[in-house]
């Protein structure tokens, strides 16, 4: 890894909640507040069975799954199933839109 890279990693905040935009644009979107609300309760389930399956869990899975694109520190920080605080997130919408913020994700790249 180039230090220019490095550096960029050593700045990102482990202990800040990933938050991403769940709108109109996301093919997984709908008109209905409350099919919006099921399918992230859905998804983030789905994810927390993965992470007990295989231990770990990058914040770019849960991304993707959600329809969202990866961001680049997403593939450095998530959880493990020991050892670490909990997987957690909090969904607002209106009719424009919603906000899923990703909580207590670490770097956990550097330990698998």
């Amino acid at each position: 890894m180039e230090k220019a890279q490095f550096d960029r990693y050593n700045k990102i905040d482990p202990d800040a909640d990933v938050r991403a935009i769940f709108d109109q644009t996301n093919p997984n979107w709908s008109n209905t507040q409350e099919y919006n609300h099921q399918f992230v309760r859905y998804v983030m389930n789905s994810m927390h069975h993965t992470l007990l399956t295989r231990s770990y869990l990058f914040v770019n899975d849960v991304l993707d799954r959600l329809g969202i694109p990866a961001i680049p520190e997403g593939q450095l920080l998530g959880w493990r199933s020991f050892g670490m605080k909990e997987m957690d997130f909090s969904f607002t919408s209106d009719s424009e839109g919603g906000a899923i913020v990703l909580k207590n994700a670490q770097f956990i790249w550097h330990t698998l």
